[in-house]
């Protein structure tokens, strides 16, 4: 079935984009956002070049899927290429500290689970009552409401690292 396909295609991207979640905190907290920038308009600029050049040659929702895997694996490669920049070895891993912070995280795994199943539920329970062309407009309409946030997050990950560094200084004095 195509739909699974593209899931498939779609959800293989998680493995690198897991790692690239890594690598863009370790930078954040680095106060080293050149990087996830480059990585960042590396994925953009290859996506919007090949995809637009595979859509006027008439590709279908299979190529660009691929497309966008590869574009976000290239973005997780500019994040690899710089990261002995932020990591000079690899530290020691103490698993009882880390079992127990997994555990005291479970709440807010749980949180980001849900919430984001409450988030876009409606889109699946739209599907379900009306066509196919109701939905994409819907989804349309939802892109709008999500280009909202993008200002505001893009200032936390800006910000959020060096208020982290003066609040950590000021407790030091």
């Amino acid at each position: 079935e195509p739909v699974v396909i593209l899931f498939l295609i779609l959800g293989s991207g998680l493995f690198w984009r897991g790692g690239a979640i890594v690598l863009y905190a370790s930078y954040q907290g680095k106060e080293r956002m050149q990087y996830t920038s480059l990585a960042t308009i590396t994925e953009c600029v290859f996506t919007s070049l090949v995809s637009v050049a595979a859509l006027l040659l008439g590709a279908k929702a299979f190529v660009i899927a691929i497309i966008f895997q590869v574009a976000s694996f290239l973005g997780f490669i500019v994040l690899v290429v710089f990261a002995k920049r932020i990591v000079s070895s690899l530290p020691k891993i103490d698993w009882r500290v880390s079992f127990e912070q997994m555990k005291a995280s479970v709440p807010y795994f749980l949180f980001v689970i849900f919430s984001t199943i409450y988030y876009r539920i409606d889109t699946i329970m739209l599907s379900k009552m009306v066509p196919e062309r109701t939905v994409g407009w819907y989804g349309a309409a939802y892109r709008l409401f999500d280009i909202q946030n993008v200002l505001p997050y893009i200032l936390s990950v800006a910000v959020y690292p060096t208020l982290s560094r003066l609040w950590k200084e000021e407790e030091d004095t």
